[in-house]
């Protein structure tokens, strides 16, 4: 068996991990490993399927180089111990390698399907998870069909390794992306829902970065005009010496708090109680 070492072969690896730090869409990575290990394996037609939610079925993930009819008929498709290669790979959290279809019977309820699209061997590896970010210890499979009865050597067994390393790191990757993005979806909600007025501002000069709903109301100015003002907008005494004071007073304990004076855009003004940290 022929395996890519080329430095193109290293550079796309790293492209592959590239996309992952920059925050690619998943279907877009996945998609993109599997032509990777297609062109690091001669022959062979990659797939990812993701354990669904509830633990106990496959969706199609990716599968460039396979058959749609194929991809739509296993998708959905129950894990168990004869459930194929990958849904017995996913049920057991082990690799499965299957050298030929049609003699295997874990293959039984699947063979005829597999027929229909010409595929003789299949070789599948749990994707495990490192971090726990969800209830269940597998992610998910990765495979590799042949349309001729194979089996793995050790260079192909690390092919698939690597695989299925990348794949757990995109997909936790994105878990953990959509995790951060709920809980700040939860923060913002909490904070525009508070009766105070917030406003996050840049340490030193005060410039407004972000501002609740509560601050926008008792101004009157809308969430940009106020994002990337300066605190003299609707507060006179935020000048240079106040602030420098501030910093001071901050450096040296937790918190601030002090009686002032806001301006609305309208020009009217009212008494606030502001407090620092």
């Amino acid at each position: 068996m022929s395996v890519s070492t080329s430095r193109d072969a290293h550079q796309r690896y790293a492209a592959l991990l590239e996309q992952i730090a920059a925050d690619a869409p998943l279907p877009d990575t996945l998609d993109a490993l599997a032509r990777y290990v297609e062109d690091e394996l001669p022959g062979a037609i990659a797939s990812v399927l993701l354990l669904d939610a509830d633990g106990a079925h496959l969706r199609t993930a990716a599968g460039p180089g396979l058959p749609a009819a194929y991809s739509a008929a296993i998708d959905g498709v129950a894990i168990g111990p004869s459930v194929g290669s990958c849904g017995t790979a996913a049920y057991e959290r082990a690799p499965v390698m299957v050298e030929d279809i049609e003699t295997d019977p874990r293959w039984d309820a699947y063979r005829g399907l597999a027929r229909a699209h010409g595929l003789r061997a299949c070789w599948s590896t749990p994707i495990l998870s490192r971090r726990r970010l969800g209830p269940h210890p597998v992610l998910g499979t990765f495979a590799v069909y042949y349309r001729a009865p194979r089996a793995p050597d050790a260079d192909a067994r690390g092919v698939l390794a690597r695989a299925e390393f990348v794949a757990c790191i995109a997909i936790e990757a994105d878990r953990a992306v959509a995790a951060l993005r709920e809980r700040e979806a939860e923060f913002r909600t909490f904070v525009d829902h508070a009766g105070d007025a917030f406003f996050v501002q840049a340490g030193g000069t005060g410039t407004v970065v972000d501002v609740n709903l509560q601050a926008c109301e008792s101004l009157g100015y809308t969430r940009d005009e106020l994002i990337g003002a300066a605190p003299t907008l609707f507060d006179v005494a935020a000048h240079g010496a106040m602030m420098a004071e501030l910093k001071r007073r901050l450096e040296t304990g937790g918190a601030v708090t002090f009686d002032s004076t806001h301006t609305r855009k309208d020009g009217s003004t009212f008494p606030v109680e502001v407090r620092i940290r």
